[in-house]
């Protein structure tokens, strides 16, 4: 390692090294953890945090652009379903955080209308 590599320059500072040599990360003391072919992908978090919000997101999007809802422009249409899905909501005691279906909630950056 040249005179420049950071991790040279803390090996030969004064003090204690900020760097766990020799240590796993604390997950790896729980029983079975420390091998990495035991570890399991859980579906439902899979789904729900991963390729399910980009699912649904796409769906919504396609229906407004096939113009699933009434409305001259992507805006209007994904209002007219916002409705739609507050409705459903409330008739079947359902509860929601979402404020609005747009671009930002569903990170699709400009509309192609």
């Amino acid at each position: 390692m040249g005179e420049s590599n950071p991790i040279r320059q803390w090996e030969e500072c004064e003090g204690p090294s900020p760097f766990k040599l020799n240590e796993g990360g604390s997950m790896r003391t729980i029983q079975g953890l420390d091998e990495p072919s035991r570890i399991r992908p859980d579906q439902m978090h899979v789904f729900a945090y991963g390729y399910g919000k980009d699912f649904a997101a796409s769906s919504v999007m396609l229906c407004a652009r096939l113009k699933i809802w009434p409305g001259r422009s992507i805006p209007a249409r994904l209002e007219h379903a916002f409705q739609n899905f507050r409705s459903w909501c409330k008739r079947h005691k359902k509860s929601t955080s979402l404020k609005t279906f747009d671009n930002r909630v569903f990170k699709t950056g400009q509309n192609l209308d």
